[in-house]
């Protein structure tokens, strides 16, 4: 794994200098979230992709000020890929991530080729007490996380890495989070903004059984209306499911991208 920059957003990646010929995994984190959270996949993808995670503008070791909504959070991912050069990209994204790569895919359906979506819905509305607790007291908030992000039977050193970095997050970003996740609706039936519908590239969305943030009835919503999209369920794991289960996503999205570029 290589920590890199460009401009003022940090980065991992699986290489140095990717591989033209094979597609490009960009990891996207959740709210208030950071680039650790992939850490279970930058290096697992040698043999069928290239790897990138990145720090969204001011989280993790990114500098900036972070966006008020997530269609300017996929502007920046989008905009990165550009500056980067990364060949067949295909954004990956966690919650709030999958948001940002819904509307990837919907906004630029000639240039992404695939997508995956991982505990995440068409709409992320957040229960008032929780962003109210995130505003008062961020610390607490990151403890309560800590009890239903993740499966009771998770081992805790699975997961650990992620809230450690979540504990040094700017309490302001993460209210901002989300605050945009808050907002976001692209199901919507509403004639000025794009709609799953929009999605045509072939999609991959995993659901994690045991997930009460994001539950797999908001991955059956996804699957029945993206029309070519794949849904694969992870049993023993919670929202937390690349770092809870990483051999199981990892191979899933393997066989995905495997399917797709040959």
């Amino acid at each position: 794994m290589f920590d890199l920059k460009w401009n003022h957003i940090f980065y991992k990646a699986g290489s140095k200098e990717p591989d033209p010929e094979k597609p490009t995994l960009v990891f996207i984190h959740g709210a208030g979230g950071s680039s650790v959270l992939w850490d279970n996949q930058v290096d697992q993808f040698a043999g069928c992709a290239n790897t990138i995670s990145l720090d969204l503008p001011a989280h993790g070791d990114s500098l900036g000020e972070p966006e008020k909504t997530l269609s300017g959070y996929a502007d920046v991912v989008d905009g990165f890929i550009d500056a980067l050069k990364l060949p067949n990209p295909v954004p990956c994204g966690l919650s709030m991530g999958g948001a940002i790569a819904q509307i990837m895919l919907a906004e630029y359906p000639a240039k992404y080729r695939a997508g995956v979506l991982i505990s995440t819905g068409a709409r992320l509305k957040v229960h008032p007490m929780v962003l109210e607790t995130v505003k008062k007291d961020y610390k607490s908030f990151v403890l309560l996380l800590k009890d239903f992000a993740a499966y009771k039977n998770t081992s805790y050193e699975k997961i650990k890495p992620i809230f450690d970095a979540a504990e040094l997050e700017n309490p302001d970003t993460a209210v901002n989070d989300f605050e945009a996740c808050n907002d976001f609706d692209i199901e919507a039936d509403q004639p000025d903004q794009k709609h799953l519908a929009d999605i045509t590239a072939p999609v991959l969305v995993i659901t994690a059984m045991e997930d009460s943030l994001t539950p797999p009835k908001y991955g059956d919503f996804l699957i029945e209306n993206i029309p070519n999209s794949t849904l694969v369920r992870i049993e023993g794991a919670g929202h937390m499911v690349p770092a809870e289960k990483p051999e199981e996503t990892n191979s899933a999205i393997a066989e995905f991208l495997n399917n797709l570029f040959k």
